[in-house]
């Protein structure tokens, strides 16, 4: 009898350890996407990296590290961006804003040929996606190559 109250006390434990642990997640994403939208970027980028270390298995680390590629970009940092942006690719390698929001800084940075590529990767997901389709076409005609 003892032993199944022991067991029943440890389960609901860790029950309740994981839930307040995902509610600390994502108050800290939340929390991070606040400051960043007061523009509180060191202030962000921490609480992103305290979610990160919380839950660094989280398939929602995905936005996390996108949500850390926009703050980085609004900041100028852009290989930042880039590192983050190419993380949450490695979680989720289909997603359409993520590989868009990359192509832009590689953009940004002039980097067309790898932009380029971001851009046949939507749209070999996407092939009615218009920005990928216009950004494709501009960095064509600015490298000439009217194949």
């Amino acid at each position: 009898m003892n032993k199944r109250y022991i067991t029943l006390f440890v389960l609901l434990s860790i029950s309740f350890l994981s839930l307040v642990r995902a509610q600390d997640y994502t108050e800290l994403a939340l929390q991070g996407i606040a400051a960043m939208e007061q523009e509180k970027y060191e202030e962000a980028e921490e609480f992103f990296q305290k979610a990160l270390k919380l839950e660094p298995a989280n398939i929602k680390n995905a936005l996390l590290f996108s949500n850390m590629g926009t703050l980085f970009r609004m900041q100028k940092k852009y290989d930042e961006a880039i590192e983050a942006y190419t993380y949450a690719l490695n979680i989720t390698p289909h997603s359409l804003p993520i590989l868009l929001n990359r192509a832009t800084v590689y953009m940004e940075l002039g980097e067309t040929r790898k932009a380029y590529i971001d851009y046949c990767q939507v749209l070999d997901l996407e092939s009615e996606n218009i920005e990928a389709l216009l950004m494709r076409a501009y960095i064509s005609m600015t490298n000439r190559d009217y194949v």
